[in-house]
C-alpha cells in the first residue's frame, strides 16, 4: 500500500469517527434534555399542565396549603434553594421550613422538574418552565380571584378544580400588550 492511500485511509476514519461522535452526542443530548429539561425545548401547554397538576396534585395542594396559612406576603422557593429552607421577603431572609412533610413535597415537586414556588399576596404559584422572559405553571389563589402574577399574558382554569390555574407570563408579549 502506498503512503498516499494510507494517507486516504487515516483520514476517512477520522471523519467516520467524528460523524459517529456527532451522531452520538446528538442522541445523548435528546436523551438529556428529555430527562433534565421536561421534555426537551417542548413548552408545556394548558394540557400538560393539567396531566403535571394531576400527577403532582398531593404535594402540590399541600404546599399550597402550607403557604396560604402562612403570615408572610412574599415566599420563594427555587429548584436550587437547599433542601428545607425558602426565603421569606422583607428582613426575614433565609428561613427554616420545619414541617418534614412539607419539605419531602417540595422535593417531589423539584425532581418532578418544579423550577420555583412563590406566594405574593393571595396568588401562589408553582413555576414549571421558564426562561429568562416567560414562565409557565399552575397557580392558586387563596380568595378565588384571577392570580395577581407579573407580566401575565395567559390564564385559565384547571378544570374540576376551584381557585387552580393554568398560567403564561411573558414579558415581551405583555409589552406588546400595553403599547
Amino acid at each position: 500500500m502506498k503512503k498516499s492511500e494510507i494517507i486516504s485511509l487515516s483520514m476517512l476514519i477520522v471523519i467516520g469517527v467524528l460523524v459517529v461522535a456527532l451522531i452520538i452526542s446528538h442522541f445523548l443530548f435528546s436523551i438529556y434534555a428529555i430527562i433534565f429539561l421536561g421534555g426537551g425545548f417542548n413548552k408545556p401547554d394548558y394540557e400538560d399542565m393539567q396531566k403535571i397538576f394531576v400527577r403532582d396534585e398531593v404535594q402540590i395542594k399541600q404546599i399550597a396549603n402550607f403557604l396560604a396559612e402562612s403570615d408572610e406576603e412574599g415566599i420563594i422557593i427555587h429548584d436550587s434553594t437547599e433542601k428545607g429552607m425558602m426565603f421569606v421577603y422583607h428582613e426575614h431572609g433565609d428561613v427554616k421550613i420545619e414541617n418534614s412533610e412539607i419539605i419531602n413535597a417540595i422535593e417531589v415537586l423539584k425532581n418532578n422538574g418544579c423550577r420555583g414556588i412563590y406566594k405574593s399576596g393571595n396568588t401562589i404559584e408553582f413555576q414549571v418552565w421558564a426562561t429568562k422572559d416567560a414562565g409557565r405553571g399552575i397557580a392558586y389563589t387563596v380568595d378565588g380571584a384571577t392570580p395577581e402574577i407579573e407580566f401575565l399574558t395567559d390564564i385559565r382554569e384547571l378544570p374540576n378544580e376551584t381557585s387552580w390555574f393554568y398560567y403564561e407570563d411573558n414579558y415581551k408579549k405583555w409589552r406588546q400588550m400595553m403599547d
